[in-house]
């Protein structure tokens, strides 16, 4: 009957599979899943619309009814069986297994890495310092001297009397040598850059910058940060090349070639740090307005999205480090020039003197502060994914001094001490030499208006300053030397050769480190790059 099918139905419906044994069947029961949570006491449960105890013997004893058929000891079992089961989730016996015994040095690592890293970007960032301060004092005067003897060598060829034919191929004169011609070139893009920065308002860009919307805003920073890389890595090149043109090259026609080139990239770069520059002048100017310094925030942590998922080796990490040094100087150099130009301009206002470089101080101190803890976590996070020691940051540091032995310890004429370790960090100095001197001259300008000086008053004062520059480049050459003679062994030893590569890089030498990959056997070494 159709009553009859449906009850048939329905057992075939609750049978369990033939294609288990009776003994799986028992083994992946409820009863027998809960007996092993148990440990397999005296007495198991298990569970078929109610729970039923069994036997120590795996015999059933069927639940004792009444005599009208009920069931009278199944909520007692059930209940003893539930609270039970909760007593041993809650109260039960834990165990380690499973667990890695190198966690805690793996959260050590972690925490270490922080200061090491600190404790590199203060090493580099004295480097950029030297390097900089060389390049507003010292430069100068070797373009001045290069001057004077190019002035004296032409005086004395025009009045010795001899007939030359004119030809385009290069002569070299009796004291002034190619490297002063360099030196001389260097000086004079500094000068064109300075010239075409004046040309731009500050006033003008200030405005134009604070009057765009958030997102426009947001698009204009990215790409300033997207090119200021791009142009960081091709301008040590480009100068490069410059100078083994003025070393070697035969022609006058190649040589002013590769002027014209540098004298490009210098031009370009330093108009977009001055468009950076004047961003961040917005920001720690706007108390009322904190939309850039989201802005800017939102930088700092989008970099971190960017760089933590990658897989990155010692020499990789190196290059990341070595840009965060130049990031963060620069960083440093701008909050200075900002506050020197905020003070010039309020200079004779005791009240909005003081207003006025609180809320200066207090915006830079937000910038740098995100700065700085961005770069913790990221390196931070990148050591902990690709399994890398923070000892690889006292490496770095060791790598650097090296370069800054090595560069005092060649001299000659060939290239400035400060060559190697520009190369090594990828720090493009004439662009921020050529921006700094612009806002200085702005600050100046705004300080004799302000305290109503005349221009022997702010002769005198410049005269000062530049005494005190001088001063700061001695007193940061001798800390960078004793800096790097005190990482000892590690800053003397030899440069351990390099795997084999089509051009030398300017990477970190990275065999031996945790995570750094392994020169294949049989590999012949490749010659070591310049400076190192």
């Amino acid at each position: 009957s159709p009553r009859s099918g449906g009850r048939r139905l329905s057992r075939e419906r609750c049978q369990p599979s033939r294609s288990l044994s009776p003994g799986d069947r028992r083994s992946r029961s409820p009863r027998a899943l809960v007996a092993a949570a148990y440990g397999g006491k005296s007495k198991e449960l298990e569970f078929d619309g109610a729970f039923r105890v069994s036997s120590p013997t795996g015999g059933r004893s069927s639940p004792a009814r009444s005599p009208s058929g009920a069931r009278r000891d199944a909520p007692a079992g059930a209940w003893h069986g539930l609270l039970a089961f909760a007593k041993t989730e809650a109260f039960g016996e834990r165990h380690s297994a499973g667990l890695d015994d190198s966690v805690p040095e793996a959260i050590d690592n972690f925490l270490a890495v922080p200061a090491k890293f600190e404790r590199f970007v203060a090493f580099g960032v004295l480097a950029c310092l030297d390097t900089f301060l060389y390049t507003v004092t010292f430069l100068p005067l070797r373009a001045g001297i290069a001057a004077g003897w190019l002035a004296l060598e032409a005086w004395r060829r025009a009045t010795s009397q001899r007939a030359e034919r004119p030809s385009y191929a290069i002569t070299a004169f009796d004291g002034f040598s190619r490297a002063r011609a360099y030196d001389l070139a260097r000086f004079l893009t500094i000068l064109l850059v300075n010239y075409v920065l004046k040309q731009v308002p500050l006033s003008r860009a200030y405005h134009w910058i604070r009057g765009q919307n958030t997102i426009k805003l947001y698009v204009i920073v990215g790409i300033m940060e997207v090119f200021d890389r791009l142009l960081c890595a091709f301008s040590q090149d480009a100068l490069d090349s410059f100078y083994l043109t003025t070393r070697h090259a035969t022609e006058w026609r190649r040589v002013l070639l590769f002027f014209g080139l540098v004298n490009v990239v210098v031009v370009s770069h330093s108009l977009l740090l001055y468009t950076h520059l004047t961003t961040l002048n917005v920001v720690v100017n706007a108390s009322e307005d904190s939309a850039l310094v989201a802005l800017l925030v939102s930088n700092n942590f989008s970099e971190i999205k960017s760089a933590v998922f990658k897989k990155y080796n010692a020499t990789n990490l190196f290059d990341i480090a070595c840009s965060d040094v130049c990031e963060r100087f620069k960083l440093l150099l701008f909050l200075c020039l900002l506050t020197l130009l905020s003070w010039s301009q309020v200079a004779g206002d005791a009240e909005e003197r003081s207003s006025g470089l609180r809320v200066v101080a207090a915006q830079s101190a937000v910038v740098f502060g995100f700065e700085v803890v961005a770069d913790w976590l990221k390196h931070a996070f990148v050591a902990k994914f690709n399994r890398l020691d923070a000892s690889v940051f006292d490496a770095y540091a060791a790598r650097l001094a090296r370069d800054v032995v090595t560069g005092r310890s060649q001299g000659g004429l060939a290239l400035d001490h400060t060559h190697a370790v520009t190369r090594r960090l990828g720090f493009a100095v004439l662009p921020l030499a050529c921006v700094s001197l612009r806002y200085l001259s702005l600050a100046s300008n705004w300080l004799r208006l302000s305290l109503d000086l005349g221009t022997a008053e702010l002769a005198v004062i410049l005269g000062g300053f530049g005494v005190l520059l001088f001063q700061l480049k001695l007193l940061s050459s001798i800390c960078l030397a004793g800096l790097a003679c005190g990482y000892g062994d590690a800053a003397a030893q030899p440069a351990a050769p390099r795997p084999n590569r089509a051009r030398p890089s300017n990477s970190f030498d990275a065999e031996g480190l945790p995570g750094s990959p392994k020169p294949r056997p049989g590999t012949p070494p490749a010659a070591p790059p310049r400076g190192a």
